[in-house]
């Protein structure tokens, strides 16, 4: 396995960095970076193994898979990793603070700290712990998803934000529309229909 050089790093980065400004997306920079200097503190001990010269165990092989990256080549695919960091980047981006969130739903800042600790409204740390911001796919338009507060609490704790926004957002073939078609969470619920409905789903992600 080849490892690259810091100036082939570098050059990376700097593609990334490029791409980004062509899309006016400067702003995701900051918050990609962060979110995979989180992915690779979270998982350092599977990917370590990608830095040893000798092939890797089939155990570990099955570790780094488990967090995402396909090793069944000559080279390890990080694809998987880079696209988690950059839509958790993006979340992160399109998140709305603390306070500004507070002010939309008509209460204290310390209403939603509450509710944070109560696990009816899902927070993030910005990146650097300074304070919570909450995701906007927890508010339909300028008003909260209705009935999401009360399906929260069945979700596991330790939920990936990524996780958690692509069970909202991918059509689920036990919800379905007066046609048959399988609906999103996110629309089944801005839609008013029983959040009941998701809570046993909820449990199982």
């Amino acid at each position: 396995m080849n490892a690259e050089t810091p100036a082939q790093t570098m050059n990376a980065f700097q593609d990334v960095t490029r791409s980004l400004s062509q899309l006016h997306l400067e702003h995701l920079a900051e918050p990609l970076a962060a979110a995979i200097s989180a992915y690779v503190a979270t998982h350092q001990r599977q990917l370590r193994a990608l830095a040893r010269p000798e092939p890797l165990t089939e155990a570990e092989e099955t570790a780094l898979e488990a967090v995402g990256v396909r090793v069944r080549t000559d080279m390890p695919d990080l694809s998987p990793l880079a696209g988690v960091a950059a839509r958790l980047a993006a979340i992160h981006a399109g998140s709305i603070p603390l306070k500004a969130a507070a002010a939309r739903l008509g209460v204290n800042p310390s209403r939603l700290r509450q509710r944070i600790s109560a696990r009816t409204l899902y927070a993030l740390h910005r990146p650097g712990d300074r304070g919570w911001v909450i995701p906007a796919f927890q508010f339909n338009g300028e008003t909260e998803l209705a009935g999401f507060a009360s399906v929260l609490p069945a979700i596991r704790a330790d939920i990936h934000p990524v996780e958690l926004e692509r069970f909202l957002m991918l059509p689920q073939p036990d919800l379905g529309d007066a046609s048959g078609a399988a609906m999103c969470p996110y629309d089944w619920l801005a839609e008013g229909r029983d959040p009941v409905a998701l809570r046993e789903m909820a449990a199982e992600i």
